[in-house]
């Protein structure tokens, strides 16, 4: 017997979609590639035309500052984009 469908990943999924190869492929072609490091700040707050990334290798953790401190909104895995 399967298991029930889980909502939340469901609904996770439909938020933050996974690119397939050809939809990263696409992009590529018009896009700029680029390297981060850990800890490095993509984009401010309130930034005026902000870039959209699309995360090939590691992650990118989108986090808010509440009270002095680093609240993770979300963490974006290879094939996500923000």
């Amino acid at each position: 017997m399967q298991n029930p469908p889980d909502p939340t990943l469901e609904r996770q999924q439909q938020r933050f979609p996974k690119l397939d190869a050809a939809q990263i492929h696409r992009i590529s072609l018009i896009a700029q590639r680029r390297t981060v490091t850990r800890g490095q700040v993509l984009i401010e707050v309130g930034a005026a035309n902000a870039s959209f990334f699309v995360v090939l290798a590691g992650g990118i953790e989108i986090v808010r500052l509440h009270d002095d401190t680093e609240e993770r909104i979300v963490l974006h895995h290879p094939g996500e984009f923000t």
